[in-house]
């Protein structure tokens, strides 16, 4: 429209969002912290990432959450020690505290062993409320056939939910969404950016609002505003986030 003011570059929403006194910056683990692996236990955070997260923690009125599809301890473990640095994991719902397992839990994970056994080049990941299916090692046709297998069960049952993202295929009775996470997360803070590589991620996304940052990474349709390609990214992004806390921008 004419008179219509342009869109900020992603420099200048940066510049904006942390100029607020209070803002709460959340991250995925896999795809932004970390290059996606053929394996979840392969996967390696960028240590230039995790020492920025650790240093905008420090800052007054910053506030700093990782996100992530994995289970807590499993997140917890992949991180080391974050000073600071608040952790959640199974997309929102596990914070570490003990939990225990309903009847339908124990029947996903049976049949997603049975799955394994037929397609030994897939990985199998059990958490706390989730049993998780990954295709990243099958080929098209498996990928399909595993596919089918599990959301025609999922369909059947009642208690569960099947979440699909980047070639992983999860079987929840969690109830919360990562967007869930950072509303909570977000409630007393003046405005919130956030990371995020993959499905799960868009219900974040999608809660954000004007003062609010939403940067995807990597490929893929998404409804947040800006996108960097890779883990270099995230590193340019957060290490502008940093710089911009300090005081030291010169733009």
């Amino acid at each position: 429209m004419p008179g219509s003011a342009r869109p900020l570059t992603l420099e200048q929403a940066v510049t904006r969002l942390m100029a607020h006194d209070r803002v709460l910056i959340g991250v995925d683990f896999d795809g932004v912290l970390a290059p996606l692996a053929q394996t979840p236990d392969l996967a390696v955070p960028d240590d230039r990432a995790l020492a920025l997260l650790v240093e905008l923690a420090g800052r007054p009125g910053v506030d700093v959450a990782v996100v992530s599809g994995r289970a807590y301890a499993d997140l917890a473990a992949m991180l080391g020690d974050m000073p600071g640095v608040i952790l959640v994991g199974e997309h929102g719902n596990d914070l570490g505290e003990p939990f225990d397992k309903p009847d339908v839990l124990y029947d996903a994970a049976e049949l997603v062993r049975r799955l394994h056994g037929s397609f030994p080049g897939a990985v199998v990941e059990e958490k706390p409320r989730s049993v998780t299916f990954h295709t990243r090692r099958l080929d098209r046709k498996q990928r399909r056939t595993a596919t089918h297998v599990i959301a025609e069960w999922a369909a059947g049952r009642q208690g569960i939910k099947l979440l699909q993202g980047k070639e992983v295929f999860e079987l929840t009775v969690a109830l919360k969404s990562k967007g869930d996470a950072i509303a909570t997360l977000g409630a007393d803070v003046a405005a919130v950016a956030y990371l995020g590589d993959d499905q799960t991620d868009e219900t974040v996304f999608e809660r954000l609002g004007p003062d609010d940052l939403g940067i995807k990474v990597g490929p893929g349709d998404t409804v947040a505003r800006y996108r960097v390609e890779d883990v270099d990214g995230v590193v340019e992004v957060l290490e502008s986030m940093l710089t911009e806390r300090r005081g030291e921008s010169h733009g």
